[in-house]
């Protein structure tokens, strides 16, 4: 009965770092996500302040190199809005498989607790049997 408490808590051992695992795993992609658009971020930046030191320039050049930096603005800005959007999802389905991983370990959990007293209650049993 003790080996089986024993394996039972190893189990149980496991599972939390399985869980443990999962979770810093998923960590690990959101920040990846977030460096993306800090990444993204900068690069906008950068093309806004290209597009101000332009503007002493000439007129005609001024005005493709404007139409050039707004563009790349737009698609740095475009590109910020679908990483933000992407890291959103990602961190809600984060979010949805962590709570199905805390559900799943809580349920085995509570299996485990059950079986170790069962167990308990076994060996009282037992005991209470070789003592009559």
């Amino acid at each position: 009965l003790e080996g089986d408490l024993k394996e039972k808590q190893a189990a149980l051992d496991a599972a939390t770092t399985t869980s443990e695992e999962s979770l810093s795993s998923l960590e690990s992609k959101v920040k990846e996500l977030s460096r993306e658009v800090q990444e993204a971020e900068a690069k906008a930046a950068l093309a806004q302040q290209e597009l101000e030191v332009l503007r002493s320039g000439e007129m005609i050049k001024l005005k493709e190199e404007h139409d050039r930096s707004t563009n790349e603005v737009q698609s740095h800005k475009q590109l910020i809005r679908t990483l933000r959007q992407e890291l959103s999802e990602r961190e809600q389905k984060a979010a949805g498989e962590l709570e199905a991983e805390r559900k799943k370990f809580q349920q085995s959990q509570e299996m485990m607790q059950k079986e170790i007293e069962e167990l308990r209650l076994s060996r009282v049993a037992l005991r209470s049997a070789v003592a009559a």
